[in-house]
């Protein structure tokens, strides 16, 4: 009797098959918190610019008064103002896959469903991606380069903030490296006098999003990897309100097009079909921008990156 058997039968077997388990490759897959630290501007369509001014005035007890003899004259005192400048630019990304890899697509992600999916992660990442990146502008600089961090460094960063009158609550956002050292030197070196106000990591996701380390000292923390590295350093930054604006344009209403829709009012989505060469796309686009407003509202942390 013959028994077929999988090597008999190999013709008619492929010669791998997926497990049945999807895994995604490593990725900081962290999202732009909803911070009362983080002004977003709104509001960017139709406005005929790409770039927007944001103004800070020295008013509602900026300036104190001066004391004058009966018979002084009051001068005049000058109106204190800062200025910076946001930019919107398009940011897009765009996926093709030939129509014999859709057909035989096993793990089911080969769709417009699925792909619009990633538009939505990519639109929250990449907004992290750029305030993250403003974290090392800040002229305040905590921590000493090629060194660990320390919960010094956490303190005298919140500290600089205190001093500096910018108002809480304050968010921090950290490499992971510099994360670690502070927990670190919390843990073994404090002797517990400073107290760290952290719920399950599931609790944590949930309430306020993936990256979310908890409350230290009145100080949200999230982690990601998306901050400068400068091949020395890694930065992070903690900041109040006032230091940071972003701003994301709706693309608004579109032409009637049926292979395009407008995500969350935010992202542009695109399906193109080439049937020439038998392919199908998905394109997102954003248009977006980040900017730092006042220098003082914000303080740099820095730590070796190894």
């Amino acid at each position: 009797m013959t028994t077929v058997t999988t090597t008999t039968f190999a013709n008619q077997l492929v010669s791998e098959k997926h497990l049945g388990v999807l895994a995604l490759l490593l990725a900081d897959r962290g999202s732009l918190p909803n911070h009362p630290a983080l002004i977003e501007k709104t509001g960017l369509e139709g406005e005929g610019t790409t770039t927007f001014k944001g103004s800070a005035l020295g008013l509602m007890g900026y300036d104190l008064p001066t004391g004058y003899s009966e018979t002084g004259t009051v001068t005049s005192t000058a109106l204190s103002d800062a200025t910076a400048s946001l930019t919107i630019a398009r940011k897009a990304k765009l996926y093709n896959a030939k129509g014999l890899a859709r057909l035989v697509d096993s793990l089911g992600v080969l769709n417009s469903q699925a792909m619009a999916m990633d538009a939505v992660a990519t639109m929250n990442s990449f907004l992290l991606y750029q305030v993250a990146q403003l974290m090392d502008n800040f002229a305040t600089i905590k921590g000493s380069s090629g060194a660990d961090g320390t919960a010094a460094t956490f303190l005298d960063a919140r500290t600089a903030l205190k001093i500096a009158k910018v108002e809480g609550p304050y968010l921090s956002i950290e490499p992971p490296r510099l994360y670690g050292d502070i927990l670190d030197d919390v843990a073994f070196n404090a002797g517990g006098s400073i107290q760290w106000n952290a719920d399950c990591q599931e609790m944590l996701s949930v309430a306020k999003g993936l990256g979310y380390e908890g409350n230290h000292l009145g100080v949200d923390r999230y982690t990601t990897t998306h901050v400068l590295d400068d091949s020395t350093d890694v930065w992070g930054g903690m900041f109040g309100r006032g230091a940071i604006v972003y701003g994301i344009a709706s693309p608004g209403k579109l032409d009637l097009n049926a292979d395009q829709v407008v995500l969350l009012n935010r992202i542009l989505f695109d399906r193109i079909r080439d049937f020439a060469n038998d392919e199908q796309g998905w394109g997102m686009a954003i248009y977006a921008g980040a900017t730092e407003l006042l220098d003082l509202c914000g303080v740099s942390m820095r730590c070796g990156r190894s």
